[in-house]
């Protein structure tokens, strides 16, 4: 009886003029991907979808569905999208310039104040860079200066205004740009701009936008709505108060919406987290499994086979299937400097090209966005007056930088003996006497104390520079005989110097130049090296950097290199002498979860005795794990490791990389008068990319005489 009664609705949906369905989809992170299970039932039940409204994930996959795309092909798109780079709030570490590489580097986190207009941070944890060329390499072909109600599927999304602390229910414009607005987590992501407004998550004011998909026309609303987690009194505590609090506002506005839908979907996705992004299938799947809980309700909308064609078949009339093609680019927000490189480099994807390649004007974005000025860069389409495709190009430059100040706490340490902390941090002042120049001041407290300052100066728009610079530097080390630490010492270095180089844009800087200074050692407890180690140092220098690696915290693939040669014309043991020393690493990919890698470093005085400040050191984490921190000291050293890593999970997109398990194999020898030593050791570890920087701990087990030292480490901060 229920079929009878279900086919003769159908018949007389089809027979007669049909009500428009309207669709609401709900905000909630990661949860939204269930939406994309609603959309599957739907269209396999030939249920039409005529206008659509969506918050926060709720817009990105209505936005995305009504540009024409399938909810097929929805699924396969989220699918494929990279959650960790589509949250990444800055370029990928292989398209920094090379001196915001070297800061990102010291700095491997994901921190930045500016100074601008006092201490201030940026207005989100990220700037959203990724999500932002995500969408636009999605919506390049979508003309901004359209109303959303040309699209295949009529479109509204939500956002709220910090401004006016209105809702904003955004009917025009970049597509792109109209989802970053709505699904901006404040707090999170940076808010969008855009005519006076400062943009957030439009969940704040209205998560279920019921209202709108009515608006637009819909006689019949379904509703798509996110469950809230349901939490023990117990479990709400500490800043988990404040995230309950804003949870219940934004239920309470969804539930007034939900009242005035006719049918309301509800996916079980309470047992999910609105971070777990790469549960993206299970979502989907719950999505289509409470449709199917509904079936009877909705069955009542569906057409039959001959007008769910027409239906689709209208529908794709709209829609623009393939990446156009451009005649002008047009670049503006930037700098006269950056708007004229940026329109160069891409005027050359798209002159002459019969349709753009949106990774390569990705590519030639994250460069500029490398530069560490903008807050965003974005592209997007749109139709002149003379009928011509424009591609703009905008570039939103950061608010609260620069100057920039940079921190980073670096703990290294050992289960039995010395553990050292230090909290690092970095000035950046840019354009300082130039477009090209800049003044970087470092200062270090702690195990390691250091005071240093740097006038980089361009010269012109070329890649060479001239740079004097002064620094004090304190370093905490000890002193072992016999495997024993007999004491702790200081080791100091002050002084100044003058260098001229050349710097290229991405990779590689040489630098030839001069120092002079002092060095010396000071007690602090126990036993220290013998001899006269105070006094005047100057040397001649020669140094060359490449970094082409792809990340500061773990990469997994390609080579950094630096060396440093030096002429010694004089120094408190012995002057006259050349001094050579450098440090590498190469990581190679063997799947996508697994790399190997090499860690490889040496130094030598070819002879000279060297003071104690100027000694090459082993021991330590990464450096003979298994024996004690700087245990190793010498004139000479040589020191290589073989390693592999293999990725066994992901901390939640939003908060940091990946996780991973790996072993190497140490081993280094050094030389003193009178003394050589050869040692190595095995090592396993457990390795995390943070929003702190990387984390590491490891146990090591070597040989030294007739026994076996095994030794627990640990590091935070900086290492590979």
């Amino acid at each position: 009886m229920r079929f009878l009664t279900l086919l003769l609705t159908v018949s007389i949906v089809n027979a007669a003029e049909r009500p428009r369905v309207g669709v609401a989809l709900g905000g909630g992170g990661a949860l939204g991907l269930s939406h994309v299970g609603v959309l599957l039932w739907m269209e396999r039940n030939h249920i039409p979808v005529d206008m659509i409204a969506g918050t926060s994930m709720g817009a990105i996959v209505g936005g995305t569905y009504a540009t024409g795309m399938s909810a097929g092909e929805v699924e396969l798109l989220i699918q494929r999208i990279d959650w960790n780079a589509a949250f990444r709030g800055s370029a990928p570490y292989e398209d920094l310039r090379f001196r915001r590489k070297e800061d990102k580097r010291a700095f491997p986190n994901h921190f930045e104040l500016g100074i601008r207009h006092g201490v201030q941070t940026a207005s989100g944890l990220t700037s959203g860079f990724g999500l932002t060329l995500l969408l636009d390499r999605i919506f390049v072909g979508i003309p901004t200066n359209q109303s959303f109600d040309k699209l295949a599927t009529t479109f509204r999304c939500i956002a709220s205004d910090l401004v006016t602390a209105d809702r904003v229910e955004i009917t025009e414009g970049p597509l792109a740009e109209a989802l970053r607005a709505s699904s901006a987590i404040p707090g999170f992501f940076e808010p969008v701009r855009r005519h006076g407004q400062v943009l957030v998550d439009g969940g704040i004011v209205d998560n279920l936008p019921v209202d709108s998909a009515r608006g637009l026309g819909a006689d019949v609303v379904i509703a798509s709505l996110l469950p809230v987690a349901k939490l023990k009194p117990e479990e709400i505590q500490g800043f988990g108060v404040l995230a309950r609090s804003i949870s219940v506002a934004i239920v309470q506005n969804e539930r007034q919406s939900a009242k005035k839908a006719q049918i309301v979907v509800e996916p079980d996705v309470g047992s999910f987290a609105a971070t777990d992004y790469e549960q993206h299938d299970a979502l989907i799947r719950k999505g289509i499994e409470a449709a199917e809980a509904q079936r009877d309700k909705l069955l009542a909308y569906a057409l039959n086979d001959e007008n769910w064609a027409a239906f689709l078949k209208a529908r794709e009339s709209k829609r623009r299937t393939s990446t156009p093609s451009f005649q002008t680019v047009e670049v503006s927000g930037g700098s006269r400097l950056s708007d004229k490189r940026v329109d160069r480099d891409i005027a050359k994807v798209v002159d002459g090209a019969s349709r753009i390649d949106p990774e390569q004007i990705d590519k030639v974005l994250f460069q500029e966005y490398g530069t560490a000025r903008y807050t965003s860069a974005g592209y997007s389409g749109r139709i002149g007056a003379d009928g011509q495709r424009i591609l703009d190009v905008n570039l939103a430059e950061k608010l609260h930088g620069p100057p920039f100040i940079y921190v980073n706490p670096e703990v290294r340490g050992e289960d039995s003996g010395r553990t050292d902390l230090t909290v690092n941090s970095r000035f950046v002042f840019m354009d300082v006497g130039g477009q090209n120049a800049e003044v970087r001041a470092d200062l270090s407290i702690g195990s390691h104390t250091l005071a240093g300052i740097e006038y980089y100066h361009r010269i012109g728009h070329s890649g060479f520079f001239w740079a004097p610079r002064a620094s004090f530097d304190r370093r905490r080390s000890s002193y072992y005989s016999g495997g024993r630490r007999l004491g702790d010492f200081d080791l100091r270095q002050g002084g100044a110097g003058f260098d001229v180089g050349y710097t290229a844009p991405l990779y590689n800087e040489v630098r030839l130049g001069i120092d002079y200074g002092r060095i010396g050692v000071s007690t602090q407890t126990g036993v220290v090296p013998q001899g006269s180690q105070d006094g005047v140092f100057k040397a001649l220098k020669l140094q060359f950097t490449h970094d082409g690696q792809d990340s500061e915290q773990v990469p997994s693939r390609g080579l950094r290199f630096d060396g440093l040669g030096r002429y010694v014309v004089n120094s408190p043991v012995s002057s006259g002498f050349p001094l050579l020393q450098f440090d590498g690493s190469w990581f190679h990919p063997v799947s996508p979860d697994d790399r190997v890698f090499v860690r490889f470093s040496g130094g030598s005085s070819f002879g000279h005795a060297l003071p104690v400040p100027l000694q090459f050191t082993l021991g330590g984490p990464l450096r003979l794990g298994a024996y004690g921190l700087d245990e190793f000291r010498g004139d000479r050293i040589g020191f290589a490791s073989v390693g592999y890593l293999r990725r066994i999970g992901r901390l939640p997109a939003v908060l940091g990389g990946s996780l991973f398990l790996g072993g190497w194999f140490e081993a280094g020898g050094f030389s003193a008068p009178g003394q050589e030593t050869w040692r190595q050791n095995g090592t396993v570890a457990f390795v995390a990319e943070t929003p702190l920087g990387p984390f590491y701990t490891g146990w090591s087990l070597g040989h030294s005489g007739d026994q076996w030292k095994g030794k627990f480490t640990f590091l935070v901060g900086r290492f590979f």
